[in-house]
């Protein structure tokens, strides 16, 4: 095969034949890298998942504490009179009492001797911006003959209040 080109024995498949075979054999080969520990890996990432995790316990805490008033703000700004806004004037709840103690008062005004008629009807927990009036068992309070002995109330704002009871609901407004 002397007279034979490089070209022609690629198309045949065959490759040249080089001359340093042998050479190989006597240099040292590359060794193979050990994998490298993966300790450092490990406690970055533990220590950034710690991080992360305090920013969003911080983030949470910062936002919650400041996009809501506590139970205590709830009834400092619940307490005194409230009178219903609209809705039907003959009813008997017109208008409502929280008192500083806990107590709910359930009454109306008497535009005739003008002077509230106030009835204590029960007491009052607040939960958030909401409080739940419990009626006492020595109290009645029926309304279409269905007797209520609890009520929801939802503080809107420092001065609008809505109460629920039944399937009813029912807005009112701070006395001042």
């Amino acid at each position: 095969m002397p007279g034979d080109s490089e070209r022609e024995l690629r198309r045949a498949g065959r490759t040249r034949r080089r001359d340093d075979w042998e050479d190989e054999d006597d240099r040292p080969r590359p060794r193979r890298r050990r994998s490298r520990s993966r300790a450092g890996l490990w406690v970055g990432l533990g220590i950034g998942g710690v991080a992360l995790v305090g920013l969003v316990v911080v983030l949470i805490v910062v936002l919650s504490g400041s996009s809501k008033s506590g139970p205590g703000e709830t009834q400092k700004k619940l307490v005194g009179k409230w009178e219903r806004v609209g809705g039907n004037p003959t009813a008997s709840m017109h208008s409502l009492e929280f008192s500083d103690t806990g107590i709910f008062r359930l009454g109306h005004h008497d535009t005739v001797q003008k002077r509230d008629w106030l009835m204590e009807f029960g007491s009052y927990k607040v939960s958030g911006s909401k409080a739940t009036i419990r009626i006492s068992q020595t109290s009645t309070l029926s309304i279409n003959g269905n007797r209520i002995q609890e009520l929801d109330a939802e503080l809107l704002s420092d001065d609008e209040l809505q109460l629920k009871y039944l399937s009813s609901v029912e807005k009112y407004r701070k006395v001042k």
